[in-house]
């Protein structure tokens, strides 16, 4: 119970808006950032500095997964002496080796470069001055290991509960999918873990502009109901989602992003919308985005 409760809590936030890591812990970011190193092993810290939208890098290490990398994020490690070697996954993959120093500190960053239809990147070794100012611009991310055909729940399990991060959300909704087949959850038991990862850090990051709280939880019920009734409408049914402001959703608000239109209430809803509840999605409210679509990121402000 305790590691579906990880999971379902880990991914909560990837769907509050544009997809995004689970923080790491802050007083582990702040002892890490204190670059002291530790004797008999080398430290690596893997970083991006970059601004790079929704898209995530697949971080491994002598051919292991480690974990991933977005926007201002950063991975530690500890190695033993000797060769290795870090490649990350993208649009392209790209991959550096170095000779890891015992009780060394190694940073190496992950440059974004343009690249179309997602940015290319290039990894380089980077000296302690540049590498420590580089860690200190972005947040610590918790690294995962998870191994090639594992479930989303089963990798969780080999990270570590207190270390369960997001994979591809497809995978973790294709488990959960099962979970609710299975009757080893209920559509309120993920509805009520989502609202309150949502209530614990959207403060923070204002991701939601409304959250279907009491809305949220009626679906999920009734969810439940025609489950136990032996209709399942898809292997969505049950499972939230979130909602872009630009989509009509009555009577909600959609403002699209624009001050100009705070309080005006759709009036009808979206053609995806409908098909979305129609396969039993339960929306959690609507996220913030860029004013009428007009450009590629803006600011999350409250």
């Amino acid at each position: 119970m305790m590691l579906k409760h990880a999971v379902i809590a880990s991914i909560a936030i990837a769907t509050a808006g544009c997809a995004s890591l689970p923080e790491g812990d802050p007083e582990m970011d702040a002892a890490l950032k204190q670059f002291e190193p530790r004797p008999e092993v080398a430290s690596v810290y893997i970083y991006c500095d970059a601004w790079m939208g929704t898209v995530f890098t697949n971080v491994a290490i002598d051919g292991e997964p480690l974990g991933q990398l977005s926007t201002y994020t950063y991975l530690h490690t500890e190695l033993p002496p000797g060769k290795h070697s870090v490649t990350v996954l993208a649009n392209n993959a790209d991959t550096v080796e170095f000779e890891a120093q015992e009780g060394a500190l190694h940073y190496i960053w992950q440059e974004k470069k343009s690249g179309w239809p997602l940015p290319a990147i290039k990894l380089h070794l980077m000296s302690e001055a540049a590498g420590q100012m580089g860690v200190g611009r972005t947040d610590y991310r918790v690294p995962s290991h998870r191994a090639e055909g594992q479930s989303g729940l089963k990798a969780a399990a080999v990270a570590g509960i207190s270390a369960a991060i997001v994979f591809p959300l497809v995978l973790l909704y294709a488990d959960l999918s099962r979970l609710l087949a299975a009757r080893k959850t209920s559509s309120r038991e993920i509805v009520d873990m989502f609202l309150a990862r949502i209530a614990a850090i959207d403060g923070r990051l204002h991701a939601y502009i409304d959250v279907y709280d009491d809305e949220a939880r009626a679906l999920a019920k009734a969810a439940d109901l025609e489950r136990d009734a032996g209709v399942v409408r898809g292997p969505l049914h049950g499972l939230p989602i979130a909602l872009k402001d630009l989509l009509h959703f009555a009577p909600h608000p959609t403002t699209a992003g624009s001050k100009s239109w705070l309080g005006r209430k759709s009036d009808s809803i979206a053609s995806v919308v409908a098909r979305l509840i129609a396969a039993g999605m339960i929306p959690l409210g609507k996220t913030h985005m860029v004013e009428f679509a007009f450009g590629g990121w803006g600011r999350n402000e409250p």
